[in-house]
């Protein structure tokens, strides 16, 4: 997320938006794009060692245990918004096949200050042990 606020009123989060606005986002997530610092809020699966080994539609990540680049999916992916109010918002991305998951999203305002959880849902046969970092 880039912008979290109203309209007409500064941005909670700190994000460049000189780099995220104007943009045209793909149709789809590909697998390779590189990566866009947007800063905003994102969150990412942990430990970073792992997020190219449960995936099979980049062998040579996999093979070189690749710690970076992050999973596009989770940061790129087409979010859909599940519940919207003046002073909140519910996120749902798509399931990734590289770190098998689903992440949820919610945000709101509370007392001037945003408050947010992090829900995360394994999606794929596997049993999967991650952490989540929001930054």
């Amino acid at each position: 997320m880039v912008f979290f606020g109203h309209p007409d009123e500064p941005n909670f989060l700190k994000a460049d938006e000189e780099v995220w606005q104007p943009h045209t986002w793909p149709d789809s997530v590909l697998i390779d794009m590189p990566f866009k610092g947007y800063q905003g809020m994102v969150t990412w699966l942990g430990p970073q060692s792992h997020w190219w080994i449960h995936q099979g539609l980049m062998p040579e990540r996999k093979a070189a245990k690749a710690v970076w680049l992050p999973d596009p999916y989770l940061i790129y992916g087409g979010f859909q918004v599940v519940y919207l109010t003046d002073s909140s918002v519910i996120l749902s991305g798509p399931p990734s096949p590289i770190s098998g998951v689903v992440m949820k999203e919610e945000y709101w305002l509370k007392e001037n200050t945003l408050q947010m959880t992090i829900e995360i849902e394994n999606v794929s046969n596997d049993t999967l042990g991650w952490d989540q970092q929001s930054v």
